[in-house]
């Protein structure tokens, strides 16, 4: 009978404490997560503010680097073809 006690002791604490983190402790959390966010998005928008560009000007930040160079000569034949109405 003890042991019987015992687990539904066990599964009260289980209940109650899940109710606790769902009521308090997970929204806390979910603030938190959101205001980290929500300044490293308004660092983000303060650095790439401060690089301002003027209208017209024009600022290449990245060249890929193609290593397979295709020529349009070494692609294939075209094959002019006509529709044939039966």
């Amino acid at each position: 009978m003890t042991t019987l006690l015992q687990i539904i002791f066990i599964f009260l604490l289980i209940y109650y404490f899940f109710r606790l983190f769902g009521r308090y402790i997970f929204p806390w959390l979910l603030k938190r997560f959101m205001k980290n966010i929500q300044n490293k998005y308004q660092q983000n928008t303060e650095n790439t503010s401060a690089k301002k560009k003027k209208n017209g000007e024009v600022n290449i930040d990245h060249i890929p680097k193609d290593k397979k160079k295709r020529e349009d000569d070494d692609f294939g034949e075209y094959i002019d073809f006509e529709e044939i109405d039966k």
